[in-house]
């Protein structure tokens, strides 16, 4: 008969046993004479002039030698590399993308075409056979869904700014 349903329930009481102790005992405990140790050393005359006798702490510095690893320093060259490419003055007719974008941008609001090749450094016959075929994105284009609940309709509509 090891079936659970014939053993008898346990109960938790409903009295809380712990007693829960009071800040006036804490309180007491810290109010507690000090101990015998405590007061001999308040007592004596030379504690603090033995204390002033002893030098502070000195920490020696390890001497360890560090060698950094080949594969980090292969990627800081990498990166040193790379940063010294993208800084590199741009030859003539080159352009990378974020100044073509910038370049496009700059045309579609500027009247005086020849004035800004020659700020970005490029040829005007280039630029027009570019800007044929290639428009600068617009960017950000927001846009807002309407849903209508009675025709269940999605409708997107763009706002420009």
């Amino acid at each position: 008969m090891g079936n659970a349903a014939s053993k008898a329930p346990r109960r938790l009481s409903k009295i809380q046993t712990k007693e829960i102790p009071r800040a006036s005992e804490s309180l007491n405990r810290m109010k507690a004479p000090p101990k015998e140790e405590i007061l001999k050393d308040g007592q004596d005359p030379d504690f603090s002039a033995n204390l002033s006798k002893i030098d502070p702490v000195k920490i020696h510095k390890m001497q360890t030698n560090f060698k950094p690893s080949d594969k980090m320093m292969d990627i800081l060259k990498g990166r040193k590399i790379e940063n010294d490419i993208e800084n590199a003055a741009m030859t003539r007719n080159r352009l990378s993308a974020q100044s073509l974008l910038s370049y496009l941008e700059e045309r579609k609001g500027s009247s005086d075409v020849t004035q800004l090749n020659k700020e970005f450094d490029v040829e005007n016959q280039t630029m027009e056979a570019i800007s044929e075929y290639l428009a600068a994105p617009r960017l950000g284009t927001p846009f807002t869904v309407k849903v209508d609940n009675e025709r269940g309709e999605i409708e997107r509509v763009e706002v420009f700014v």
